[in-house]
């Protein structure tokens, strides 16, 4: 892979599993390495740069972190990269410069891998679309790639395979990184095509396995990225959260791609049959403000899902925890975290070298062409769905004259009989819309003939543009919805009547299918989208679209 930008992203079922366990077993391989306490080998680590340098790495840490970015950085260093972390607070991004700017920046400083670890949804596909605009010789290397290190609540792929290869090495036998640890995995190397048997053991063990995932699981990244995960294994999941007064339960959205392999429940016990109980902690950094101010409720709401010495001694399974160990609502009973069953420390330690393998693996592929992430199906505006009603051009000219006829205060405004007109723009959202299509090109030779500056009391409260002659894709007009979901437009084309259609047609534009059919755009003011056609349209981070 040239980029580890999410579980989600890793092609077809076959590509996917593939690269997970290839991902899993290098990983081990990585730890007996280790556990040798020997040199790296060179094959293990990045060769020099033609200049003589070491390979550049930058960790940016937009959120904080004990683990994930620090490891990261480490794994960097411990296979021959120059490190720098970063907080993003220090970079131009406070003054408004846009993700994509910064990037260039680095790149131009010798950078060939970007580590992130952000809030905001699908920023690492928005930056791995926009690099693939580089072409060859410009100052940004288009050979540089990009490590997703955890955004928003939906991906955090490091972590998937950190969780993975811990399940993975506890199949193996290996529970404490230790000499025995050492041996179990000498012998599990020695055997003849050791590569392609354990890849198979690996994909075995993670079909054959059911996961009870308990606590805050709507904003979770960690589960969403294991949810992805099943789409390429045939894992079972049970999910195990309160959903009132709040919901933390994950979203309908999760049991349709799982089907019957997804159970939800609101009891603990109901995770004493699973092979691994996942404790996922309370994100309250992740709740609107509103539920934050409430701290305290809302984490009595998840209290009762701790994990206690009294549930260890009663499961089957062992248990998981990502951390860290929120002590004002605990996921596991300080008194309960040493018990033999919680693995969370050997899946804290296996961290640094997954991400070894993620850098090395990304770097030595970064000459490759990028894969498409995932394809934009083409959407229409469906009758009966999008397409409210439909009338003759002639009919729809009768009505607006009829309508403001008796209004003696003020002109009847001008009425576009060709084109484009949106209208039911909330106040102030205008400016929106305009700087939208100027960034995509859409209307840009087209005269504006209704706008928001039009004196005429007739539109009220809110406001329209009109474009004459423009014809507009549903994409296109996604888009403008995420800017303001209240907009309806008026469709105005005579060719429609030529064979006896009606060419007035008033719509209400879908989401554009990136956004509805992959980030789910759960976080509103923090979402990125490839929706748009030109791949040099920058981020939507300027945009706030409407809660709704």
């Amino acid at each position: 892979m040239k980029h580890e930008l999410g579980i989600r992203y890793l092609g077809n079922r076959e590509q996917a599993r593939k690269q997970i366990t290839r991902r899993i077993v290098n990983t081990c391989r990585r730890i007996l390495l280790a556990l040798r306490e020997e040199p790296l080998p060179e094959q293990f680590r990045l060769p020099l740069l033609p200049n003589g340098k070491k390979p550049g790495c930058d960790v940016i840490g937009g959120e904080n972190s004990s683990r994930t970015i620090l490891s990261t950085g480490q794994a960097a260093e411990n296979i021959g990269c120059r490190v720098r972390c970063i907080n993003p607070a220090t970079l131009s991004l406070t003054k408004g410069e846009s993700w994509w700017e910064t990037v260039q920046t680095f790149a131009e400083q010798g950078t060939q891998i970007i580590a992130i670890r952000s809030g905001h949804e699908g920023l690492m596909v928005h930056l791995a679309m926009m690099q693939e605009t580089v072409k060859p010789g410009r100052l940004t290397d288009p050979s540089l790639c990009f490590i997703n290190c955890g955004e928003g609540t939906r991906e955090h792929p490091t972590q998937y395979e950190q969780d993975v290869a811990t399940i993975f090495l506890r199949h193996l036998g290996a529970r404490w990184l230790d000499q025995n640890d050492r041996e179990i995995l000498e012998r599990a190397f020695s055997r003849p095509s050791a590569q392609e048997q354990l890849e198979q053991e690996a994909a075995e063990a993670l079909d054959n396995a059911t996961f009870a995932f308990v606590g805050g699981l709507r904003e979770s990244r960690v589960a969403h990225s294991h949810i992805n995960g099943g789409r390429w294994f045939d894992t079972k999941f049970i999910f195990i959260a309160p959903s009132q007064p709040i919901d933390f339960q994950v979203e309908p959205w999760c049991l349709d791609l799982l089907g019957e392999r997804a159970d939800v429940s609101h009891r603990l016990e109901d995770a004493l049959e699973a092979d691994y109980v996942y404790a996922i902690r309370l994100q309250v950094e992740r709740l609107p403000k509103s539920i934050q101010e409430q701290q305290a409720e809302v984490r009595a709401l998840v209290r009762p899902y701790m994990i206690g010495r009294e549930f260890l001694e009663k499961c089957r399974g062992e248990v998981l925890d990502a951390k860290p160990y929120d002590e004002g609502t605990p996921t596991i009973q300080p008194e309960a975290r040493e018990h033999l069953k919680v693995i969370a420390k050997l899946q804290s330690g296996v961290g640094l070298y997954n991400r070894e393998e993620a850098i090395f693996e990304c770097f030595n592929n970064r000459h490759e062409p990028l894969e498409p992430i995932f394809e934009i199906p083409e959407i229409s505006f469906a009758p009966g769905v999008d397409i409210i009603s439909t009338m003759k051009l002639s009919d729809k000219r009768r009505e607006l004259t009829e309508r403001y006829s008796e209004r003696e205060d003020e002109p009847l405004s001008i009425v576009v009989i060709d084109g484009v007109v949106i209208n039911a723009i909330q106040v102030g959202r205008s400016d929106w819309l305009e700087t939208i299509n100027e960034k995509s090109g859409w209307g840009r030779e087209m005269p504006m003939v209704i706008g928001k500056r039009f004196p005429s009391e007739s539109l009220g409260k809110k406001n329209q543009l009109g474009y004459p002659k423009a014809r507009i894709e549903a994409q296109q007009a996604g888009i403008w919805r995420l800017a303001d979901s209240g907009i309806r437009l008026h469709l105005m084309y005579p060719e429609l009547e030529k064979n006896g259609g009606n060419g007035h047609m008033k719509v209400i534009p879908p989401y554009p299918k990136a956004v509805a059919g992959v980030f789910k755009c759960p976080r509103g003011d923090k979402c990125f989208s490839n929706a748009v056609n030109n791949p040099l349209v920058q981020s939507f981070s300027w945009i706030i679209p409407s809660k709704s």
